[in-house]
């Protein structure tokens, strides 16, 4: 009896074990994961259910239904290979809901993390599913009649898998099912999002301007993936930060935190009133943008080099969708590959008379992987083994490479800011800038990677750098309480903008705001 069910089922038990029970093995080995319990028991129940289902349908029919089953798991299973190989983590919850929401740039720069080891094994997984699934089905149909039931058993089989996609742990838990489950979530905010986007209301008369000079002039540049403590400006070892050092005009906040290291999901709370107690609010209230519009405020917003056809056909839910509210949005293209690029932009921004208060924020493209493409060749600084790392001993040649990529890329960033102070020194009339990054980066300082995980979070990744700089018109004419010492987190940040641009709304709350006293 067992020879005869090993004969007809080993290959089939092979093939969904090897497809379904990846997260199961991958799970023991990560070490900080807090439910890897939960994990392994709902992964072990699904395989356990779905082999049975399989095993009991015989013939030509349970061949089918292997085929069938493959289409909707492999796509699952491959992603959950390659995160493994790459991140040493186990997608969980709702991670592939980042995955669809990711532009191609960020793809492309995280797939360019992957080493040429890695693209093997992923290739090799592959196609060992692929020839246990051949082997599977040819001993599917080597039983020539089917069960006598096999229509029951199919029923039942579908109303079981039904019945697994309504259980939270298993829904969340397995890849195959969590992927369309997120996916499903990911739509419904698509076209949640498109709604949004249609229903714009006439926001004026809600809306005051406080500002008492009629021309004044304020930039916001939102950097990309800056660990402040990589900047010798919050006091790293290494002079990333020499331009920015020297200054004496500029405010540096100490203690701004991101509320996340997604960056969709930080710039989406910092140009709405959504926050992580009231996500609701990224739907029913109005944007940054168009308060500034109402207000009288020329909103200028532009993006970064991202590559061709990216953020200029992206989905609503992004915060490109919310940017695209300014008056000019600028989408960056192969000729402005790097920040510098901005500064022309800014220029002709700045000699333009026709509007008096411009709102013009830059979105840089900063620090974002892979570092060493993120600055010209001519600032390739750092080539020492004078590495600031508690790991430093064990780090490869290539790992300190990637940290002095990372380090050059900050000092890239230190002149393009420092740039553009420059140019707002000359300006005569109100002129302010304030900058922060939507989020950090590890770089083998609290754990031994670079870039950013969701099962391996540290204090890098949400550590930033905030600057403020405001000439003395600006000052005179929107006096803002300053305290650098303040513990602040930039989910609240659009009141502190409106305090910024001199904007009053009825929902903006100013003990939330960077620039008043009562501010957390």
């Amino acid at each position: 009896m067992a020879k005869n069910w090993l004969k007809y089922n080993k290959w089939t038990s092979f093939y969904l074990l090897w497809v379904c029970g990846i997260t199961i093995v991958f799970s023991f080995f990560v070490l900080d994961l807090d439910d890897r319990h939960d994990l392994i028991v709902y992964n072990t129940l699904f395989v356990i259910l779905l082999t049975c289902f399989c095993l009991l349908i015989k013939g030509k029919i349970g061949g089918i239904v292997l085929v069938l089953f493959s289409v909707f798991a492999l796509v699952p299973a491959f992603i959950e290979a390659g995160w493994f190989l790459i991140d040493k983590s186990v997608l969980i919850r709702t991670q592939f809901w980042v995955i669809f929401d990711t532009n191609p740039a960020e793809a492309r720069g995280f797939l360019s993390m992957i080493q040429l080891w890695q693209w093997a094994l992923l290739f090799c997984y592959m196609i060992i599913c692929c020839s246990l699934l051949v082997l599977a089905c040819r001993e599917r149909k080597k039983k020539e009649t089917c069960c006598n039931h096999s229509k029951t058993i199919s029923f039942i089989g579908c109303l079981l898998s039904m019945s697994l996609v309504l259980i939270p742990g298993v829904r969340y838990n397995v890849p195959c099912i969590n992927f369309y489950n997120s996916y499903r979530g990911y739509y419904a905010d698509v076209q949640r999002a498109r709604n949004f986007m249609l229903s714009r209301q006439d926001l004026s008369g809600q809306v005051m301007n406080n500002f008492q000079d009629s021309v004044a002039t304020v930039v916001v540049i939102i950097g990309e993936s800056l660990n402040k403590n990589h900047c010798s400006l919050y006091g790293y070892c290494r002079q990333t930060t020499p331009l920015l050092d020297k200054r004496e005009d500029i405010r540096i906040y100490r203690n701004v935190e991101s509320p996340s290291f997604m960056t969709q999901e930080v710039l989406q709370q910092v140009l709405t009133f959504a926050n992580r107690a009231n996500p609701e609010a990224r739907w029913n209230s109005p944007t940054l943008p168009e308060l500034l519009n109402a207000a009288g405020w020329h909103t200028y917003w532009f993006d970064p080099f991202e590559g061709k056809n990216n953020t200029a056909n992206s989905q609503p839910t992004g915060f490109s969708s919310i940017a695209k509210l300014c008056t000019t949005y600028h989408l960056c293209d192969d000729s402005e590959q790097f920040d510098g690029a901005l500064l022309c932009h800014l220029d002709t921004i700045l000699d333009d008379t026709s509007s008096s208060r411009k709102a013009i924020f830059f979105h840089l493209i900063g620090n974002h992987f892979p570092y060493e493409s993120r600055y010209p060749q001519n600032f390739n600084f750092f080539s020492s083994n004078d590495i600031c790392s508690a790991f430093v001993n064990q780090l490869s040649s290539k790992q300190k490479c990637v940290i002095n990529a990372y380090d050059d890329a900050v000092r890239y960033n230190d002149w393009v800011i420092d740039s553009v102070l420059n140019r707002l020194c000359r300006v005569q009339h109100s002129c302010a800038m304030l900058y922060f990054s939507d989020h950090g980066e590890e770089i083998y300082d609290y754990d031994f990677y670079a870039g950013r995980s969701f099962n391996h979070i540290t204090r890098s990744l949400y550590e930033i750098p905030c600057i403020f700089w405001q000439n003395k018109v600006y000052e005179k004419s929107n006096p803002l309480y300053i305290d650098c010492s303040v513990d602040y987190c930039t989910e609240d940040m659009i009141h502190s903008l409106l305090d910024l641009f001199a904007v009053s709304y009825v929902q903006q709350d100013t003990c939330h705001s960077l620039f008043r006293k009562n501010s957390p």
